[in-house]
């Protein structure tokens, strides 16, 4: 097979083209937000801090959060946005003094919700009222 100079350079500006704009669409969705106390993703249990929240690259449901010492990979499920807040946002289900991840606001109004843990029913279980969580809301910067 013969590949002409042309063909190769149309070829290789396509691949950095491509390279840069998935770049460019990470860094657009990380978001960094600081969350005041200890919180509970998946099985992990993160200390109160700043975390650099990303999509794992290649995968739209999965999200790597990120802290100084710590982080954690979890896998989302999309949830339709309610209402039209565009505003980047973590949102927390809170039993007593323990907060459970449940809900990650991306820009663009892309909601992605975290399916509850053992580790959040037994919490829930331990309240004595067993009433609903209490919603937390902590917006996230780019």
């Amino acid at each position: 097979m013969r590949f002409s100079l042309r063909g190769l350079i149309v070829f290789f500006a396509a691949a950095v083209l491509l390279a840069s704009s998935a770049a460019v669409s990470a860094q657009e969705t990380d978001t960094i937000t600081n969350v005041p106390f200890a919180f509970t993703v998946g099985q992990a249990t993160l200390p109160r801090g700043t975390y650099r929240l990303s999509r794992l690259s290649g995968h739209l449901d999965v999200f790597e959060i990120t802290g100084d010492r710590h982080s954690a990979i979890v896998i989302s499920q999309p949830e339709s946005p309610v209402g039209k807040d565009d505003n980047p946002r973590l949102v927390f289900h809170r039993y007593g003094d323990s907060y459970f991840l449940r809900e990650i606001c991306l820009p663009g109004n892309v909601a992605m919700s975290l399916p509850p843990t053992r580790l959040e029913h037994d919490a829930a279980e331990r309240l004595v009222s067993n009433a609903a969580p209490e919603v937390v809301v902590i917006d996230t910067r780019q």
